[in-house]
C-alpha cells in the first residue's frame, strides 16, 4: 500500500500527467474486465481448504484461466473503440493487454490458500516482496521516463510471473486428495467483487470519456491516497473473515461493532488529514492541487471505512452476496448519472468529490440494516 503511494509520487514528479492518465486508464480497463477471471473463486478456495479440500487451489486456477479467455473479445472491442475514437496508441496497448489477459489473474488464489490455513505470515512474506518488485520496477521505468508501452508491459508481466511462482509453491504444499470447489459461490462472489472494484475502475474510464487524460491522473492521485487508508482498514479487519466462515452462529453486538469501527475510522481520518496537510505538496507539487482538494472533499468518508469493511466481510460470509452486489451497482449507477448530468455544469473537483462520496456511502445504510436483520435471525 505504501509502495503504491510512493509510486504515485514518482509518476507525479517524473511523468507527464497525460501519460500518467493514459496509464491509469489502461489499468482501469483491464481491472474492469477482471470479472471474467472469476476472482471470487479465491473465497471458494478459502471455504474448501478450511473444509479439508486443498486440491481446490489447482482446480480454481484452471477454471479462472479458461474463464479469462472469455474476456479477450470484449477487450478487443474496447481496444478498437479506444483506438478509433480516443487514442490509437492507447488502443494498441489495450489490444496487447487483451491477448495477455488470462495470464494476469489466474494464479492469484495462492494467498487465499494460506489464509484458510491461518498462515498469515506466509501471505505477508510473499505479498510484500511481490508488490515491492512490481511497484519498484514500474517506479524505475517511470523515473527514467520510459514510454507508456514499457510501463504497461512491466505491470502485466511482473504481476503474472509473480503470482505464478507463488501459486506453484502453494500447490506443491497442498495435501493430496479432494478438490471440491463451490464454483457457484465463487461466481456470486466474483459479481460482488466486480461491483466493489467499480470504485477504482469506473471513474478513470468515465473521466477519460467526459474530460481528458490529465483529469484521470488528477483523480488517480487523490484516489491512491484515499484508497491507501481504505486498504489499511480493510486489511486490519480481514482477520475476521475466516472466523465468520469457520463459526456457524455468531451473535455480535452492533453497538460494539459501531463503537469500535467508528473509533478506528476517526483515528484514520485524523492521521490522513495530518499527513495530507504536511506532506502532499512536498511530495506531489502544485501541479496536482486539484487532487489535494478532492482528497479534502471526501475526507468524511474515511470515518466509515472500517464499518464498511467489517459489514462487507460479515455479510459476505453469511450469504448476502446478491444484496451487497445490487447495492454496490446501484451506488455506481447513481455516481455515473451524477457525472453524466453534471460534467458540463459542475466544476471538476466538487463533481468528483460528490461522485466518490455517492459510490462510497450510498449502500452503507442498507448494509447496516442487513447486519441487524441477520443478527435478529440468529
Amino acid at each position: 500500500m505504501v509502495a503504491g503511494m510512493l509510486l504515485s509520487v514518482v509518476f507525479a514528479r517524473r511523468v507527464d500527467p497525460d501519460v500518467y492518465g493514459k496509464y491509469q486508464y489502461i489499468l482501469a480497463v483491464i481491472a474492469f474486465f477482471s470479472v471474467f477471471s472469476l476472482n471470487g473463486l479465491n473465497l471458494s478456495i478459502m471455504k474448501s481448504v478450511i473444509a479439508g479440500s486443498e486440491g481446490s487451489l489447482k482446480r480454481a486456477t484452471r477454471t479462472s484461466f479458461f474463464a479469462g479467455l472469455l474476456a479477450i473479445p470484449f477487450l478487443l472491442v474496447f481496444a478498437w473503440y479506444t483506438s478509433t475514437y480516443r487514442d490509437s496508441s492507447v488502443g494498441n496497448l489495450l489490444f496487447f493487454a487483451a491477448l495477455f489477459f488470462p495470464f494476469v489473474y489466474a494464479c492469484n488464489g495462492w494467498s487465499s490458500f494460506y489464509e484458510a490455513k491461518k498462515k498469515y505470515q506466509s501471505v505477508v512474506q510473499r505479498m510484500i516482496p511481490l508488490q515491492l518488485t512490481i511497484t519498484g520496477a514500474i517506479g524505475v521505468a517511470a523515473w527514467f521516463r520510459m514510454p507508456l508501452p514499457v510501463l504497461v508491459g512491466v505491470f502485466l508481466g511482473l504481476t503474472a510471473i509473480g503470482h505464478f511462482i507463488y501459486y506453484r509453491e502453494a500447490a506443491s504444499r497442498a495435501a493430496p486428495g479432494g478438490s471440491e470447489l463451490d464454483v457457484r459461490y465463487g461466481i456470486l462472489i466474483t459479481i460482488q467483487k466486480f461491483s466493489q472494484t467499480l470504485t477504482g475502475t469506473l471513474p478513470p474510464i468515465l473521466i477519460a470519456i467526459f474530460f481528458q487524460y490529465e483529469q484521470v491522473a488528477i483523480f488517480a492521485i487523490a484516489f491512491s491516497l484515499v484508497a491507501l487508508v481504505s486498504s489499511i482498514a480493510t486489511t486490519m479487519l480481514s482477520i475476521y473473515q475466516p472466523y465468520f466462515f469457520d463459526v456457524g452462529r455468531i451473535n455480535i453486538s452492533f453497538s460494539k461493532v459501531l463503537g469500535g469501527t467508528i473509533g478506528l475510522g476517526l483515528v484514520l481520518t485524523l492521521a490522513f488529514a495530518t499527513g495530507l496537510s504536511l506532506f502532499f505538496f512536498p511530495l506531489y507539487g502544485a501541479a496536482y492541487e486539484e487532487s489535494y482538494n478532492i482528497a479534502w472533499f471526501v475526507l468524511p468518508c474515511i470515518i466509515f471505512f472500517p464499518l464498511r469493511a467489517f459489514l462487507g466481510y460479515y455479510l459476505t460470509a453469511k450469504g448476502n452476496n446478491v444484496s451487497l452486489t445490487l447495492l454496490n451497482v446501484l451506488s455506481h449507477v447513481l455516481g455515473a448519472l451524477l457525472l453524466v448530468i453534471g460534467h458540463r455544469s459542475i466544476a471538476f473537483v466538487p463533481l468528483i468529490g460528490w461522485y466518490y462520496i455517492t459510490i462510497t456511502l450510498a449502500s452503507l445504510p442498507f448494509n447496516i440494516f442487513q447486519f441487524l436483520r441477520v443478527q435478529r435471525r440468529l
